[in-house]
């Protein structure tokens, strides 16, 4: 089960990673889905599959595994290189027709 945590002091402007950082695990998990704006999914070696999210000033990533509903991990990034595993997976080839 997914903590209730009250947000309102960050409704009204974006949080920074170091604030999304130092909340507590299963808050951190609610604010990704209460706020997060989904982008992508993408498989994960073996089983299970891994959501991206972008909340303004940095993306993050939900872990789930196969079968359940609640995410295992949950990794939070600014750069973009941490989009690279999503990247790979567009097709650009009919772009250039």
């Amino acid at each position: 089960m997914l903590t209730k945590f009250n947000f309102r002091s960050f409704e009204f402007r974006k949080m920074t990673l170091e604030e999304f950082l130092s909340l507590p695990k299963q808050c951190r998990y609610s604010f990704v889905i209460e706020f997060g704006e989904f982008l992508s999914s993408r498989k994960l070696d073996g089983e299970g599959v891994a959501k991206l999210f972008w909340l303004e000033a940095f993306y993050a990533e939900m872990y789930f595994e196969a079968g359940k509903d609640l995410p295992s991990e949950l990794r939070a990034f600014e750069a973009t290189k941490g989009l690279i595993p999503y990247l790979r997976e567009i097709d650009i080839k009919d772009v250039y027709k």
